[in-house]
């Protein structure tokens, strides 16, 4: 079941203009109407398929432009978003409504969870606040950290334990899926894509130079491929450098991810576990964790071990009463399940783990070199 989608050719590339057409024409003039619409849709969904346990939104779509109406401070309340959403898109001055930012709040009034999979910045002080307005809801992102990102962390804490100190990162990596074209045809979203990238070893305070080439190849479609080198000062200030080379279907790295997001928000919302505990425990998801995940460290295995602790604490809090068929008196083992009554939503499936920057090095950012796509 495809659902027809919110769309404003003023958040996607050119390049998708004319394959959008799958859309609902009647929200374009209203924000209400928008939000109106897709809260319908997800409870006539929940209805139909019989979904009784929480559901969690998931924004997977191509990126978005960078959002004014988010980076000028508009929605920094759950008042200051709902005024928003009520508005008329064609009001004299009013800031656009991203469709990202109309799934969100749909999401959120109907109790469900939201994950931004984008790198859009969809992720508002009001939609943190309106969700903590009710308990097991949750907004999490930015950018699912799938593939590159995902092992460039884990490969820095590896050379730290080694006793080098990481000085530069240096990534050349092309593919050809939908999401890459966007970006390639599309600059204010390929900024938006930038975004994220600024501050991924930020908060371990290191001086990497980190930098990426990326070039848009039609041919190569899904299969992502991808160089790294690393370069490292050792004893004495000798270089050490590693190289890396992968070749992986983008989104076989990335649907995993949406499904982890739906689980464990389940599992914590059945807990009740607080949205800030909840948020750095799921840290390892994205590229740039934000909200209360904010600065938490960026290293992979440091990720895994919050995401272990906050599990454990959670299921210690909540004493859940689980049926055992050991033989009576038998000690009772961990289990893992994936609830049967819940669901994922998903908004599209073009998820793209390309590895974009704008800083120009140092101070944990990230450089693009080049960028070959469309003209």
């Amino acid at each position: 079941e495809v659902m027809r989608g919110v769309y404003d050719a003023a958040f996607i590339g050119g390049s998708q203009h004319a394959t959008a057409t799958h859309t609902r024409g009647d929200c374009r003039s209203s924000t209400k109407r928008a939000v109106d619409t897709i809260r319908t849709d997800i409870r006539e969904f929940k209805k139909k398929h019989g979904i009784v346990g929480h559901t969690t939104v998931v924004w997977s779509a191509s990126v978005e432009p960078h959002s004014e109406l988010v980076a000028l401070g508009k929605v920094e309340t759950a008042e200051d978003l709902l005024k928003a959403a009520n508005s008329d898109k064609e009001a004299e001055g009013a800031l656009s409504f991203p469709p990202s930012l109309v799934y969100a709040t749909a999401a959120v009034l109907e109790g469900c969870s939201f994950v931004n999979g984008g790198s859009q910045n969809t992720l508002c002080g009001g939609l943190t606040e309106l969700a903590q307005r009710q308990s097991g809801v949750y907004v999490l992102g930015t950018d699912f950290k799938a593939g590159q990102t995902k092992f460039k962390t884990a490969a820095v804490e590896y050379l730290r334990t080694m006793g080098l100190t990481p000085k530069v990162i240096a990534s050349s990596n092309h593919l050809g899926n939908n999401d890459m074209r966007n970006l390639a045809t599309a600059d204010a979203a390929r900024h938006a894509k930038l975004r994220v990238k600024h501050d991924i070893f930020a908060p371990w305070g290191e001086d990497i130079d980190h930098k990426v080439s990326v070039m848009y190849t039609p041919m190569i479609n899904d299969e992502k491929r991808d160089f790294v080198e690393y370069t490292s000062l050792g004893f004495l200030g000798q270089v050490h450098t590693m190289a890396t080379y992968t070749r992986a279907s983008d989104s076989v790295l990335c649907v995993p991810l949406m499904i982890d997001a739906c689980v464990w928000c389940d599992y914590f919302s059945g807990r009740q576990w607080p949205y800030e505990k909840v948020a750095q425990g799921l840290a390892y998801l994205f590229k740039v964790p934000e909200g209360a995940a904010k600065g938490v460290d960026p290293g992979f295995f440091r990720q895994m071990e919050q995401l272990t602790a906050q599990a454990l604490d959670a299921n210690r809090a909540s004493k859940p009463v689980v049926k055992s068929r050991n033989q009576e008196g038998a000690p009772l083992g961990s289990t893992w399940s994936v609830p049967s009554n819940t669901s994922v939503i998903c908004a599209g499936l073009a998820c793209v783990d390309m590895q974009l920057g704008q800083a120009t090095g140092g101070g944990g950012g990230e450089g693009i070199d080049t960028f070959q796509g469309e003209t």
